[in-house]
């Protein structure tokens, strides 16, 4: 329950305010100087010691001390631009210093004036927080050896950012040709913003980050043949203007929401069998024709996963796969064109077989008008000869009159069949 506020919190309110005793311990100067109704009450008269915070200012970098921890953390940068130190201590102008620990959420948000933030060799530091550097000018960033933590959007919308170094001391992150990697190289954090070359994802790499291409000038993405990629995280690859195509490998189980929204990605292949497709994945890709799931048997996504898709998308998917997934696809997606991908190549029907189904596959390339009938014979261009009279007998030179019906399912889709 919340203890502390900080000042101007309820400067533009006009309530009456009830302090419970156990929850609000202390109310800081200014809270409530502008509002029309002033009315406080406290259940308890006991005064209560104030937590130990304050607030100092270093070059426009504005730090949160905490007398209980002595540790200080980055708040906020009203005032800041170009270079950036982050000091290992404060001190809050009397003789105690304060340990710089952390750069707390939407610290830098904003910021139009900073260039470059660093820190010296035994700097303390070891944690971003969400939206840190959104909406900021900020183009390089070393990250010191302490860090062990990013938060999940700690790099949303920072579109300048295109340059790292990184600590060799680090047991967190490593930097392989500009590309920011955890330690194991197995999950890709951060691709650097204005780097507009071809890139080719490392086999060992399970992992695409959130948002770690996002806004990128990334060109294309490749992936080797033993690629072990199992996911590409929420935002990873959001508004790549330049990104018009990509084949992802088999192994990738998981697309997140929003991962190629606002992009002008034109298709995606991917032979996985198992897909999660998330919320607004393909969000106002104006320019996606087709998407190809070639070998998908199992697939899960929301009526939003194609949210200002075009209407003539096409959706390309085998012609076995089941039919409660093409109608749940049909039910989400009702304008989404569906493309059948013919993958039997042989199929084998035992001798004492007489009847086949007239829809023997649903949205099958091949309808009979009515059930097919066999005999014990076939001729070598794997033709097979049906009547519609059970008492007309089909001879082996395939002769036939108006009641006859020859379909050649070899030209159909299927290209061998063996009668056993």
């Amino acid at each position: 329950m919340y203890r502390y506020m900080s000042i101007y919190t309820f400067t533009c309110l006009s309530l009456f305010f009830r302090f419970e005793s156990g929850f609000v311990t202390f109310v800081k100067t200014h809270q409530f100087v502008v509002c029309r109704s002033q009315n406080l009450w406290m259940k308890s008269d006991k005064y209560i010691d104030p937590p130990s915070f304050d607030e100092v200012d270093y070059n426009g970098v504005v730090y949160q001390l905490n007398y209980s921890t002595g540790t200080a953390s980055v708040i906020m940068s009203p005032d800041a631009e170009g270079d950036i130190f982050i000091p290992v201590s404060v001190s809050d102008g009397s003789s105690r210093m304060f340990v710089v620990t952390s750069i707390q959420a939407n610290a830098f948000w904003n910021n139009k004036g900073i260039m470059t933030i660093a820190f010296p060799l035994d700097s303390q530091v070891e944690m971003i927080g969400n939206n840190a550097f959104a909406h900021s000018t900020l183009s390089k960033l070393y990250l010191p050896r302490k860090i062990i933590y990013l938060e999940k959007d700690w790099c949303t919308y920072a579109d300048e950012l295109n340059e790292f170094k990184v600590s060799s001391k680090s047991k967190t992150f490593e930097l392989i040709n500009d590309v920011l990697f955890d330690k194991s190289k197995t999950v890709l954090i951060f691709f650097p913003r204005k780097n507009e070359k071809y890139y080719c994802l490392p086999s060992n790499v399970v992992e695409i980050a959130d948002r770690s291409f996002q806004n990128s000038a990334v060109c294309n993405v490749a992936f080797q043949s033993d690629s072990q990629l199992e996911r590409v995280s929420d935002h990873a690859f959001r508004g790549c203007k330049n990104l018009s195509q990509m084949s992802l490998p088999s192994t990738v189980r998981y697309i997140g929401k929003l991962c190629f929204a606002h992009s002008n990605i034109e298709s995606i292949a991917c032979d996985s069998p198992n897909i999660f497709i998330g919320h607004g994945c393909f969000k106002n890709c104006w320019r996606l024709r087709e998407v190809t799931l070639s070998k998908v048997q199992k697939l899960s996504l929301d009526n939003n996963s194609f949210e200002g898709a075009p209407s003539k998308l096409k959706l390309v998917v085998p012609n076995d796969l089941s039919f409660s997934i093409i109608h749940e696809i049909r039910q989400l997606l009702p304008t989404i064109q569906i493309q059948y991908l013919e993958t039997i190549d042989t199929h084998s029907i035992p001798r004492t077989t007489r009847l086949c189904h007239k829809y023997p596959r649903h949205d099958s390339p091949v309808n009979f008008d009515e059930p097919l009938q066999f005999t014990n014979t076939i001729n070598q261009n794997k033709k097979i000869s049906t009547k519609t009279n059970n008492n007309q007998k089909t001879n082996n030179n395939q002769k036939t009159n108006n009641n006859q019906k020859t379909v050649n399912i070899y030209n159909f889709y299927i290209n061998t069949l063996n009668l056993h």
